[in-house]
């Protein structure tokens, strides 16, 4: 029976070893409540000279004291093995008690501990021996020649249900050893000499451990299931080595030049008991794990003494249903170091292992824990191990199973399914998860923390997620990921690593797409991350580079950054995330650059609690549209951040959310149509000018804040779509006559902010009203590109790149990485003026970079450039209108950008003095978003017949060199106004 009252500190029922579940593969320091020690007694064979030499089967301590005979027979008593709770000893033996050994062959017998009880289980005229239990104590696995050759066998306890496991003609298969888990047998078999073979408990998926030209014998499995000992039989001689279960790392740990044979580990795996003929005669020793410390226990001068074996110490063995009905009933009574042995069935229950005990289920297809969509279905504390169930149907985030806080943890063999998160790790360490397959959850797998012992797992691949493997990459230098690298790859994580490079992946339906975790040096490159907890989650990294990948649909954050510095987040799509597109707590000194970021929910970018990063060049629209929130850029407790040059546009709510935040630069920023384009709470010192604030609701809302919204003259301040101001005057004062672009009057905030120098147009945006008298003289075969009128005050940091082709046809295609910036000509020569004003001639034909991908509404409007945006619709591409109305006959989809298509707008108007003007921008697919932001530019000989128009045209890279070739674009827009 088993005890059912905690008080009562004497524990009765069967003494079962925990063997295994709590350490497999790993050490996690003292494990005593598992394995108290060599506290159990050794059984084994000795001779018996009285009256006459035989053999029978022997107990003593581990120390050698206390020898006690058990059997007492003119007979051959041997191979005495234990059963997992130390309840019963299995041996062989010749004896014949009424009739049932007529022949004297060898037999399977137990007994109780003490030699009473005697029981035959075999009955046949072969040879049944060297029997191994169980670790449930409910089977017994042995070998005979029943058929003519000795194979391997497993039985009930009681003796029926016989079922023969190997059947190797002319083998000889011997010594088997139930691993602790009980699902594999390691036995010695034959192949021209004896070698170590392990295979299911069924007898299928046989696998080959050693291959030599001697004889490799007597395997037996350590309790915790990381290693096999076995010997190594060099005739006249042989050794004791160790190795890993697939045979890995075989290492030889006896070294005396005599025989050694038949180990037999400890209970708790830390001492080997063997046989050795160092004193002349076999007798029994025993050792440290690792060789050392060895002790001799038997000295018999003349005798044998052989076969060894360890009894389990005292651990109860609790079986539900059978003692209690409920798994967490059982949980409730058991102790530390207890084992909880789950029969097939289906238990609807939510439950918590809090106590180091081992819980296994029967069979982990048919012992299924289902939560019923209540919440999480298992919760494991420190020093636990589950194994072998079917864990199922959880609605919370934390799902299946979840580690929460908690250390030296094992979760081994069960399918789990049907979940929000499948395994979810929490602030946890020293985990080790094998054989585990995650199917159907909404986020397969989580791991999370903030230190790096919350990362250091032992997770390899044998663990699935929908079939694909899981790569826990930690500790690696130097090493390449992708799809041939790491095929059928489910989960990625990289720790602890450097010099990492990933690429070409696509990995969905995890709690993070990928997993970066206190590594440096790195390089993420046209990843495409969908329908993620997190696109990617990186704590405390430094030096990584992500760029050229999608990162969409997450449940929460595109990029979620904690406690990093100097990463680059370049050139990516992050679009549809449902909380920020990029999420940044508790970092300094990263950039984040021209990136789209699209219809995210809460914010575009948020920052908090960071200083020294720099978001510059980055389109980010379409904040929460159905919800009373939705930002561009936040900044929480973030102080000298630079913010410049992005695109921030049709936000619900506010476009630069400022709360608590000092000493930052915002310039340069277009802020279109958002509820509130900028928004400042106890916010100080933030220096706010050349920005472009354009038909938001409300311009600005400042609360308890002071900061500075111009330059000093000329440079100017920004530019407010609501101004009523006039130029008509100039100089620092605006009292001198004559205009400079900048208002008269401040644009007033609020009592305490203004914008002294409030612009009178776009900033960046060319002025054709104000070109200077400076005339260039050009002819066909020169295109110039012309610098944008800044008042007369040059922008620092402008690039330039080459024009690409002109040809003798009229048209030109140039490529520009930054939207609206100059481009040179065919000499390379940076057509400039000292005031950065030039005059157009008739002859001269002018290119603008235009909008980036998704192009805003209103973005030139001052210049007449049609309000287009570019956005998917149901997986197909479209231009839109300013108003939303979509373009139909524009439609692309994404396999036809893959296969050289791309579209462009064309928009044409007058100058002042009556000269073509023709506006080209577009959107080159390079196999992601992110990757295709470059703009190809085009002007049709005959195009100056389209004046103040747009037109949108159809280019197919035919010959695949990049570039629009005249004979490539269909003359005939498919869509104008």
């Amino acid at each position: 029976m088993f005890h059912a009252d905690k008080s009562n500190l004497l524990k009765v029922g069967i003494s079962v070893s925990i063997i295994f579940v709590c350490i497999l593969a790993l050490n996690i320091g003292e494990v005593s409540g598992a394995f108290p020690g060599a506290k159990g007694k050794i059984v084994y064979m000795g001779q018996d000279g009285d009256p006459t030499p035989d053999y029978e089967i022997y107990t003593m301590n581990p120390d050698g004291s206390n020898i006690t005979k058990l059997t007492d027979d003119d007979v051959y008593d041997a191979n005495p093995a234990w059963s997992k709770n130390g309840s019963k000893i299995a041996f062989v033996s010749t004896r014949n008690i009424d009739g049932g050994n007529p022949e004297g062959d060898e037999e399977i017998w137990i007994m109780n501990p003490d030699g009473t009880g005697k029981t035959q289980l075999t009955f046949n005229s072969a040879n049944d021996r060297e029997p191994d239990w169980s670790p449930w104590g409910d089977r017994i696995v042995f070998s005979s020649n029943r058929d003519g050759d000795y194979e391997i066998y497993v039985m009930d306890t009681d003796g029926t249900k016989v079922k023969q496991l190997t059947n190797n003609t002319s083998s000889a298969d011997g010594k088997p050893s139930w691993s602790p888990l009980g699902d594999k047998i390691v036995f010695y078999g034959y192949d021209g000499d004896h070698e170590i073979f392990v295979m299911d408990v069924n007898g299928i998926s046989i696998t080959q451990l050693t291959n030599n030209v001697v004889s490799d014998i007597w395997p037996d499995w350590s309790p915790d299931g990381s290693k096999i000992a076995f010997v190594r039989d060099w005739d006249p001689n042989g050794d004791i080595y160790l190795m890993e279960p697939d045979g890995a790392n075989q290492t030889q740990i006896t070294f005396d030049g005599k025989r050694n044979h038949w180990p037999a580990w400890s209970p708790d795996g830390k001492r080997i008991s063997y046989v050795s003929t160092v004193d002349g005669d076999y007798e029994i020793y025993s050792m440290n794990a690792d060789g050392s410390n060895v002790t001799q226990l038997t000295a018999n001068v003349g005798s044998y003494d052989a076969e060894p074996d360890w009894q389990p110490t005292a651990h109860e063995l609790i079986i539900v249903p059978d003692d209690f009905s409920t798994i967490q009933e059982a949980i409730y009574y058991a102790w530390d170091g207890d084992m909880i042995f789950v029969r097939s069935g289906i238990y609807n229950e939510l439950i918590r292992i809090d106590k180091a005990i081992s819980l296994i289920g029967e069979e982990r297809d048919t012992t299924i824990i289902t939560g019923l969509n209540e919440g999480t279905v298992v919760s494991i504390g420190d020093n636990a191990s589950i194994s072998q169930f079917t864990i199922q149907s959880s609605s919370v985030m934390s799902g299946g199973i979840s580690v929460n806080r908690a250390n030296n943890i094992m979760i081994l063999n069960n399918t789990i399914k049907n979940h929000r998160t499948g395994i979810s790790l929490y602030y946890s360490s020293n985990l080790t998860l094998r054989n585990n397959n995650i199917n159907n959850s909404k986020f397969d797998l989580s791991i999370n923390g903030r230190s790096l012992s919350d990362f250091l797992h032992d997770i390899d691949t044998s663990n699935k997620i929908n079939g694909n493997s899981i790569y826990y990459l930690v500790n690696q230098t130097d090493l390449t990921v992708n799809s041939v690298s790491h095929p059928d790859l489910g989960y990625l994580g990289i720790v602890n690593s450097k010099n990492i490079t990933v690429t070409g992946l696509n990995i969905t339906n995890n709690y993070e797409g990928i997993l970066l975790a206190f590594s440096n040096n790195s390089i993420v490159n046209k990843v495409n991350l969908t329908d993620n907890r997190n696109g990617f989650h990186i704590v405390r990294c430094n030096g990584i580079e992500i760029f050229n990948s999608s990162v969409t649909w997450s449940n929460a954050n595109g990029f979620y950054i904690d406690n990093c510095t100097y990463l680059t987040i370049k050139d990516n799509l992050i679009a549809n995330n449902s909380f920020y597109g990029i999420r940044i707590e508790y970092a300094g000194n990263n950039l984040v650059k021209n990136n789209t970021i699209d219809n995210n929910a809460d914010a575009g970018i948020s920052i908090a609690v960071s200083s020294g990063n720099v978001v510059t060049d980055n389109f980010i629209v379409m904040g929460h549209q159905f919800e009373d929130y939705g930002h561009g850029i936040t900044l929480a407790t973030a102080n000298n951040n630079i913010i410049q040059r992005n695109y921030i546009g049709l936000q619900k709510w506010v476009g630069l959310l400022i709360q608590h935040s000092d000493n930052n630069n915002i310039i340069e920023n277009t802020v279109t149509s958002n509820g509130v384009g900028i928004f400042l709470e106890s916010s100080n010192s933030n220096k706010i000018y050349h920005n472009n604030f354009i038909d938001n609701t409300n311009q600005t809302y400042v609360s308890d804040s002071m900061n500075i919204w111009n330059q000093s003259y000329p440079s100017g301040g920004n530019y407010w779509s609501n101004y009523t101001g006039v130029d008509l005057n100039k100089g620092v004062n605006q009292n001198l006559l004559g205009s400079d672009g900048i208002g008269d009057t401040p644009y007033i905030i609020d009592g305490n902010n203004k914008d002294n120098y409030p612009l009178m147009n776009p900033w960046e945006t060319f002025v054709i009203s104000d070109i200077a008298s400076d005339v260039i003289d050009a002819n066909e075969n020169t295109v110039y590109f012309i610098y944008p009128d800044y008042q007369g005050v040059k922008p620092p940091g402008v690039k330039y790149a080459m024009l690409s082709d002109w040809t003798a046809a009229g048209y030109i295609v140039g490529m520009c990485s930054n939207r609206q910036y100059e481009v040179t000509d065919t000499n390379s020569s940076i057509v400039d003026s000292s005031d950065g004003s030039l005059k157009l001639s008739n002859e001269t034909v002018v290119l603008f970079g235009g909008p980036v991908v998704n192009a805003p509404v209103n973005y030139y409007e001052k210049n007449r450039i049609a309000p287009l945006y570019f956005n998917n619709a149901g997986g197909v591409l479209y231009w839109h209108l300013a108003n939303g109305t979509r373009l139909d006959d524009t439609a692309m989809t994404f396999s036809e950008l893959e296969t050289g298509n791309d579209m462009f707008v064309v928009e044409a108007f007058k100058d002042s003095s009556g000269n073509s003007i023709f506006i080209v921008y577009g959107y080159e697919w390079k196999g992601t978003f992110a990757g295709g932001k470059f703009f190809k530019f085009v002007i049709y000989p005959d195009i100056s017949s389209y004046t103040d128009s747009f037109y949108v045209f159809r280019w197919t890279d035919s010959n695949g060199n990049d570039f629009a070739d005249l004979n490539e674009i269909d003359p005939s827009p498919v869509a104008s106004g």
